[in-house]
């Protein structure tokens, strides 16, 4: 995920798989350079439990999902997508998978459009917004500058 994807606070880079949970829970740990045994005795669950699930040789139930979860920080649609990533990667029903795929996705790009809104201040935005400033400014400064054309 770049800098300004899902879970851009964290600072992950583009080789983050936003469609695998595990993938995002080892990019937290390596930003936060921790170890596993480190992680899971700070989210009160075992260490084998941990690794396995890295691993891919166990699935994560919903409430160590949302353990995880708050305790990677994650908050509001954050949280969401987290814990229904969680949902759509344990699930092997075709159907479910797909109504997860399109949850997932709508729930992606309504966070991506609000953390880039978020990242514009109001004063930016109000500069924006009165953008014919900016070209009239530049018009005055050019040589043949007439301020009455008639």
């Amino acid at each position: 995920m770049s800098q300004n994807g899902i879970f851009a606070s964290f600072n992950f880079d583009d080789s983050v798989d936003r469609y695998d949970y595990r993938s995002i829970i080892r990019a937290y740990l390596s930003s936060k350079k921790l170890k596993t045994v480190d992680a899971a005795r700070a989210i009160e669950i075992s260490a084998p439990f941990l690794s396995q699930v890295l691993n891919s040789r166990r699935s994560l139930p919903d409430d160590r999902a949302m353990l995880i979860s708050r305790w990677m920080g994650f908050k509001g649609k954050q949280q969401k997508y987290f814990l229904l990533l969680v949902r759509y990667c344990n699930t092997s029903v075709q159907e479910i998978k797909d109504s997860l795929l399109i949850e997932l996705e709508e729930l992606l790009g309504s966070i991506n459009t609000g953390e880039m809104a978020a990242e514009i201040s109001h004063e930016v935005m109000a500069a924006i917004s009165r953008w014919y400033h900016f070209a009239i400014f530049e018009l005055v400064k050019l040589e043949d500058f007439e301020p009455n054309p008639y």
